[in-house]
């Protein structure tokens, strides 16, 4: 039940990138394009009495060499991390919606910019 890729094969299956290729989980390989799913060290955390829900922030950075496509590259991601009820791998996703809108982070120790996203995670696990 890992939640973070199966969130990265649903952005594959929606033309992001591809996975292991230009879509990476909890790290990213230095000097790549491409998107970072990543939550804080707490992750999602079960905020209720409500057996196998959970809830929490999962962060997006999309980085590339150029401003203007860092930033292409979050908005794809933004259109398409807005959705309700969605079956993934043994989880239903009951909302994922943005918190916020894009925003460039600056640069990496690599000299790509880097743009963030937050997305609000609300499911339950089989």
């Amino acid at each position: 039940m890992d939640v973070l890729t199966a969130l990265a094969g649903y952005l594959e299956q929606k033309d992001v990138g591809k996975v292991g290729d230009s879509i990476f989980v909890s790290e990213m390989p230095s000097g790549k394009k491409g998107v970072l799913l990543f939550t804080t060290g707490e992750g999602l955390m079960r905020h209720t009495d409500i057996s196998r829900y959970f809830r929490g922030t999962v962060f997006v950075a999309a980085r590339s060499s150029s401003y203007l496509d860092a930033g292409e590259l979050a908005k794809k991601v933004f259109d398409v991390m807005d959705f309700e009820g969605l079956e993934l791998e043994g989880m239903r996703v009951l909302v994922c919606q943005p918190e916020a809108l894009p925003m460039p982070f600056g640069r990496d120790e690599s000299g790509f910019t880097e743009w963030l996203s937050s997305y609000e995670l609300a499911l339950t696990i089989d």
